[in-house]
Order: C-alpha cells, then structure tokens, then sequence
C-alpha cells in the first residue's frame, strides 16, 4: 500500500497530522505503507518521517517557520523577487 500525501505550502503540514493519527491508530512500526511518497511539502514531510525525524519534531520546527526569515520579497528594477 502507498501513503501519498500532498502539497500546499501550510495546508500541505497537515500530512504531519495525518501521519500522528495513523501513528495512533497502527503504532509507527506497524504502519501498512510499503511506500510513502508525496509532492512539495509532503515529499519533504514524507522523507523526514521515512527517516525517523519524529512527529512531534517536526511539527515544533513547523510551527516555527516564518516566511520572512527565508524569503525577502521586493519590488526591484529588475522585476519582483
């Protein structure tokens, strides 16, 4: 069985809470997933998780993000960036 999960940008770190409740409900060695894939966000969600970061850290440093702290967004000559 393949877990798919999705992208979004902050719609797409709901995967974090779909992967807590089929934590819950199967235990995270008993998952029945022989694959995990996903797009944007929820490739990089289903990696770390595929890996072993654990849920709830990855749900701290989700609820840390700040788009300024990464993106400076402008109006330049050149264009917008």
């Amino acid at each position: 069985m393949i877990l798919a999960l999705g992208g979004g940008a902050a719609r797409g770190l709901s995967n974090i809470g779909v992967l807590k409740v089929l934590e819950r409900h199967f235990g995270r060695d008993e998952m029945p997933f022989d694959m995990i894939i996903g797009t944007s966000i929820g490739s990089l969600i289903g990696a770390a998780y595929s890996l072993g970061v654990p849920l709830d850290e990855m749900e701290r440093k989700a609820l840390k993000f700040n788009w300024p702290n990464i993106a400076d967004v402008g109006l330049y000559a050149t264009g917008l960036l």
